[in-house]
């Protein structure tokens, strides 16, 4: 809920213009967000290891098929910003 809150203030408003000032930092937010949620799910796989291996397995196994998802998202909104990385 803190961080639904923190880019409602951060990015208050929706444009659609393809050279948006307010916009222009939300590469920053979104990479720090990124190195957050990566650092979770790292702590979330390092427990269900420690609860029992085939739970860490099946834990590792479902962030797996999450990280597809959330990566083609920020793949997506950081070229939308202009931000070109090595899949390109």
């Amino acid at each position: 809920m803190l961080f639904f809150i923190l880019e409602k203030l951060v990015l208050w408003r929706h444009c659609h213009t393809h050279d948006c000032e307010v916009h222009e930092s939300s590469v920053a937010s979104v990479m720090i967000g990124d190195t957050f949620h990566n650092f979770v799910d790292g702590a979330v796989i390092g427990a269900a290891v420690l609860t029992s291996v085939p739970l860490g397995v099946s834990t590792a196994i479902a962030i797996a098929a999450h990280e597809i998802r959330r990566r083609s998202a920020t793949s997506q909104s950081c070229c939308t910003q202009g931000i070109r990385g090595e899949w390109r």
